[in-house]
């Protein structure tokens, strides 16, 4: 009765509970779908090709080259049907790679549970966590940058099934800065199983979302006078810090294939920053083909940054309803 219980409700979740439009039927570690930070959710989650950001960490790590002394980004939001996410992500520079580390937990709304002597009790139909481990790092000579991280991937049904497995991103990326490209390319989620049933010949059998990204991000700059203005510490330091250029202008194309769903997927993001303190978004992220997958959304979202801080906010507008997300990152660069 256990396992009978455990695979209705994982079927009940499969099929669309997720307010985020995760219906996907033929894959578990629905988490792994989620936005790890506002900035990605509101630029149609078109990551692959960003580089220099923690928040890479959960598109390719390969992105995770040319990292700050340090960065941290942290994310929540609140689902309608009681559900709620959250994700942290930390990492920095260290002798010419970029390392970072994120964890993310998910836990859905209550649902009825019926045990065998009749009695009903409400728990939590779903909680899944996360953990993540990412190292990047510029190839010598040419720029291209490659990545890799490992992530333990936890979910637990009904409070009393848990299942356990392993997966693996790879990425790569290349820079035409003459033109301001980037291009990049992964592979996500590569890794077995979820298996809720300890049998010897399980019944259910959960394949993560295995995904193909591949994308393309341009960006503009438009300095003061056609160069940035920059100050100089001193005399006996005399390293000039430049500042931003008043008008930043990124356009961001993404495709991504849904291996196990038979799934293709397009998104695209703008982005406009103003003297590097103000920041707005828009994007949209469309299901081409396959028949599971989550669902179409427009997006939009803002940023404000002061005193090394930059609170973020992005809004999805799905079919069924508008999920809201709050992010804050912290970024330290070197003296």
């Amino acid at each position: 009765m256990t396992l009978l219980r455990t695979m209705v409700a994982f079927g009940w979740l499969a099929a669309g509970s997720s307010p985020a439009g995760a219906a996907v039927g033929t894959s578990g570690g629905q988490i792994l779908l989620e936005p790890v930070a506002a900035r990605p959710a509101s630029l149609g989650e078109a990551y692959a090709a960003v580089g220099g950001t923690v928040e890479a960490l959960g598109y390719n790590p390969a992105g995770l080259s040319e990292l700050p002394e340090a960065e941290g980004s942290a994310l929540v939001r609140q689902g309608f049907a009681g559900d709620t996410y959250a994700s942290v992500l930390g990492g920095g520079a260290f002798r010419g790679f970029g390392l970072a580390a994120g964890v993310s937990y998910l836990t859905t709304g209550p649902v009825e549970r019926i045990d065998p002597t009749g009695r009903v009790s409400s728990v939590t139909a779903e909680s899944d966590l996360v953990m993540t481990a990412g190292i990047a790092r510029p190839v010598p000579g040419v720029p291209v940058f490659v990545g890799a991280s490992a992530k333990l991937v936890r979910s637990t049904l009904l409070e009393e099934s848990a299942a356990n497995d392993y997966a693996a991103d790879l990425g790569a990326q290349a820079a035409i800065a003459s033109a301001g490209l980037r291009f990049g390319a992964s592979i996500q989620h590569w890794g077995g199983h979820l298996r809720y049933d300890d049998a010897k010949f399980p019944v259910d059998n959960n394949p993560l979302p295995l995904m193909w990204r591949f994308g393309a991000a341009w960006t503009m700059a438009v300095p003061v006078g056609g160069s940035a203005i920059g100050t100089m510490e001193s005399l006996t330091a005399p390293e000039v810090h430049l500042a931003p250029p008043p008008h930043v202008l990124r356009i961001l194309g993404e495709a991504v294939l849904r291996r196990l769903e038979h799934a293709t997927g397009y998104g695209g993001g703008l982005e406009y920053a103003y003297a590097g303190w103000a920041f707005v978004r828009g994007g949209y992220r469309v299901l081409a083909s396959g028949g599971a997958a989550r669902d179409s959304a427009w997006s939009v979202g803002a940023g404000v940054a002061f005193s090394g801080l930059r609170l973020d906010y992005a809004a999805e507008f799905l079919s069924f309803t508008t999920v809201h997300r709050f992010g804050v990152s912290f970024i330290r660069f070197p003296e």
